[in-house]
């Protein structure tokens, strides 16, 4: 079902050039883009986050297959051949995707590349039949923090995670009524 969806909205071709390629699998996703981690994001031991041991790495193994199972979405940007950034997330719950992981290198910035894959990525997981779209963000991350608000998600809890460090949580509510179901939830004026 996914994929005939997903066929009728990527690849996605931006004005300027640069295509957002959906990738099939996780390990071919992290092919792609395990090298540039380090150029977007401060390492997390630099951060002084918790590490799982090595020892106990092999452990999480049947529980990493069953995650697996779950819905997953992996997605390249490209100018040319050259990679630019990316996404990644997965379902949170039948109503919930997580916005995992995203980014665009420093020297493709301010070019809306971001702005255009949300904006569309938002339109395939409304199709798909998501409510939600929920992220994390470190607090100080204003680039993305400021273009998630523009496109129409809110502000909705604090994370403290020993794996991450504090981050704010980001939802957008795909419907109407759900965004007005919120703002009646914490008593907010409700915005027409």
């Amino acid at each position: 079902m996914f994929e005939t969806i997903r066929t009728t909205y990527y690849p996605q071709t931006l004005d300027n050039n640069i295509t957002i390629q959906p990738i099939a699998t996780r390990q071919a996703f992290f092919d792609l883009t395990g090298a540039y981690f380090d150029q977007v994001f401060t390492p997390f031991d630099d951060l002084g986050a918790y590490t799982l041991p090595k020892e106990r790495h092999n452990n999480l193994t049947p529980l990493r297959q069953v995650f697996s199972g779950t819905h997953h979405e992996y997605f390249v940007f490209f100018d040319g051949e050259t990679v630019v950034g990316w996404s990644y997330g997965e379902m949170h719950d039948p109503e919930t995707f997580f916005m995992s992981n995203s980014a665009v290198l420093p020297a493709y910035r301010q070019r809306g590349i971001y702005r255009h894959f949300l904006n569309h990525f938002i339109n395939y997981l409304k199709a798909l039949g998501y409510e939600r779209i929920t992220s994390h963000h470190q607090p100080n991350n204003s680039p993305v923090i400021m273009a998630k608000l523009k496109a129409g998600f809110v502000l909705s809890g604090m994370i403290l995670d020993e794996r991450w460090s504090a981050q704010v949580q980001m939802t957008y509510h795909c419907y109407e009524d759900r965004r007005q179901g919120f703002c009646r939830a914490f008593s907010l004026e409700v915005v027409q």
